[in-house]
């Protein structure tokens, strides 16, 4: 007897790509708090550029919203070429750990993370890039948000 598959609509399938990461970030963030770590976390309020903290949260939500929509446009790329979303997977897995590593570790391990991030970022952009032009640009965008994020660790970290 042939098993039932049910097959969403590309538009919920993008949907729940898009949402899962932000969704994600929320639980950690949620667990991160539950145990104590939030109170560890790096603060930006003697950096004269930094934005409120308000948005901070929603330009990352917008982070985890693009890297999700850029998994999912790599994963629609040719069958052999298809493993390189791994790439922002693994991105988008250890942009979740930052309040872990932050909130455990401290401002020079925020700064840490946010370089190896960006870094990490790079190299997701550099493999899906070749393999989906629109994946490419769902995972740039971020980076903008990555590197000045990054400023703002190293100008965070001097003023302390």
């Amino acid at each position: 007897m042939p098993s039932a598959v049910i097959v969403f609509p590309r538009r919920a399938r993008l949907a729940f790509n898009a949402a899962a990461p932000a969704i994600a970030v929320m639980a950690a963030n949620a667990l991160a708090m539950l145990v104590g770590w939030g109170a560890n976390l790096p603060t930006f309020n003697g950096v004269a550029f930094a934005p409120p903290a308000w948005l901070i949260g929603v330009a990352w939500l917008g982070v985890f919203g693009s890297l999700g929509v850029g998994r999912w446009e790599a994963c629609g790329a040719r069958d052999h070429l298809r493993d390189r979303s791994r790439w922002v997977t693994g991105l988008l897995v250890w942009s979740v750990a930052y309040v872990f590593v932050a909130g455990a570790f401290g401002p020079v391990w925020s700064m840490v993370h946010s370089v190896s991030l960006f870094a990490l970022g790079a190299i997701a952009l550099a493999r899906v890039a070749p393999v989906s032009g629109r994946a490419g640009a769902w995972v740039a965008a971020p980076l903008v948000w990555i590197g000045y994020s990054v400023i703002l660790s190293v100008f965070a970290l001097n003023g302390q």
